[in-house]
C-alpha cells in the first residue's frame, strides 16, 4: 500500500512540474517589451557610454555583461 501512495504521489509531482513548463499568453513585466538580438552581433561592453549605445541602438544586438557597471555620476 505504502508503494502504490509512493507511486501516486511522483506521478502526481511529474505532473504538475510538467503543467507549469507550458506559458499562455504574452510576458509581463521586466522582458515585456523586449524584441530580442535575433541574428544581431554579440557584443561586449567596456565602459558605460559603450553599455548606453548599444541599448539604444536599433540594430539587433546579444549584449553580454562580464563585469558589474557603475552609473553613479553618469546621468545628471
Amino acid at each position: 500500500m505504502v508503494r502504490v501512495h509512493l507511486a501516486l504521489a511522483a506521478a502526481f509531482a511529474l505532473i504538475a512540474d510538467c503543467a507549469s513548463a507550458f506559458t499562455i499568453g504574452s510576458p509581463e513585466g521586466l522582458a515585456a517589451g523586449t524584441t530580442g538580438g535575433a541574428g544581431g552581433k554579440t557584443v561586449y561592453p567596456t565602459s558605460t557610454t559603450e553599455l548606453v549605445n548599444y541599448l539604444a541602438s536599433s540594430e539587433p544586438l546579444v549584449v553580454v555583461l562580464n563585469k558589474t557597471f557603475d552609473f553613479r555620476g553618469t546621468e545628471g
